[in-house]
């Protein structure tokens, strides 16, 4: 399916915790509603589709890449221990709050590797570990929450730089 898809409502859930379930190559309007990645494997690449309107993206398993330039503006919520969100781009996020569930009993990780500043809000109730290949700078504001705790111990020490205003 190369088509727009359109959600106007509600979820649109890919997969249902197994490996199989495919969003369409065409781009997807998010109209107060969810995309939702629910599949234990890397979802057979990257999803490259531009997202955009004022709904929000879930990742409740395995690992997700997205690729593609959006402009979206819900949040992107990483529902789950041991899933990892790829960011392959300086604009995957579009203006999305990123948002660590406060039921991540493990820890999610967020892999910075193809856009290494990232201006999104950053919300998080739970232990998350950043990736990335270079140095990596947020500069967008940081809501922590008591028990929030932020890793970069997958990188070299000094290349985590976080200057947005953080608050509790």
């Amino acid at each position: 399916y190369t088509g727009t898809t359109t959600i106007n409502s509600g979820a649109l859930q890919i997969g249902n915790g197994g490996t199989s379930g495919a969003l369409g190559s065409g781009s997807v309007i998010l109209s107060s509603a969810a995309l939702v990645f629910n599949r234990t494997d890397d979802y057979g690449g990257p999803v490259n589709n531009a997202i955009s309107g004022n709904g929000g993206l879930k990742l409740s398993s395995g690992t997700l890449t997205l690729g593609g330039d959006s402009s979206f503006v819900g949040d992107v919520l990483l529902e789950n221990e041991n899933t990892t969100l790829i960011i392959g781009n300086k604009n995957a996020l579009g203006s999305a709050v990123l948002y660590f569930g406060e039921g991540t009993v493990g820890q999610a990780a967020v892999d910075l590797s193809g856009a290494n500043a990232v201006s999104n809000v950053l919300s998080m109730q739970a232990r998350t570990t950043f990736r990335g290949t270079n140095n990596l700078t947020f500069t967008g504001p940081f809501l922590g929450v008591q028990h929030a705790t932020l890793f970069s111990n997958e990188l070299p020490e000094g290349q985590t730089l976080i200057s947005g205003a953080a608050s509790p």
